[in-house]
């Protein structure tokens, strides 16, 4: 399973670096979206030989993986895959919206990479809900758990402080 997350990451970063090849010399380099991309990209090969390295040499790999590691190396990894993608997309239509109000350009480059950024970002949201078993949870309800979580700890807190 790790080394399943190892290639899904690697095609993953190898299709967003391909992605952004033709459009690089549009990126400014005050891009806020594009800086933490370049530094995932850059040190993509140093992470995941040593996530490899770590996987080999841990005997425990060895054993069946539990469900919540297959969520976490497969699924988790998916969904920071798709906000790495929206935050490549994002880029793109900074500096398309960046360069139409400076210049007037309208750079089909970077049209064509938004559209095929946005068109992967939605395969990769359509495999994540084909793979999660979930139910929308209205925000209210939401809400309520976390003020109720909150106030149960402070009660607690309490409670142990005057003992």
């Amino acid at each position: 399973m790790i080394y399943e997350n190892v290639e899904n990451t690697r095609a993953h970063y190898s299709y967003v670096s391909e992605l952004i090849k033709p459009v690089w010399h549009h990126i400014s380099s005050d891009n806020p979206f594009l800086t933490l991309v370049d530094q995932i990209i850059t040190h993509l090969d140093s992470s995941t030989e040593a996530k490899i390295n770590w996987a080999n040499e841990n005997p425990e790999f060895s054993l069946k993986a539990t469900t919540s590691q297959v969520v976490d190396n497969l699924l988790t990894a998916k969904f920071y895959q798709g906000l790495f993608l929206g935050m490549t997309v994002r880029a793109f239509e900074y500096e398309h919206s960046r360069l139409l109000a400076e210049t007037g350009t309208d750079v089909e480059e970077l049209k064509q990479s938004i559209e095929l950024g946005l068109k992967r970002l939605d395969e990769l949201c359509g495999e994540l809900e084909e793979s999660l078993n979930y139910k929308v949870i209205p925000i209210q309800k939401l809400v309520k758990i976390q003020v109720e979580g909150g106030l149960r700890i402070v009660n607690h807190l309490r409670e142990k402080a005057t003992c």
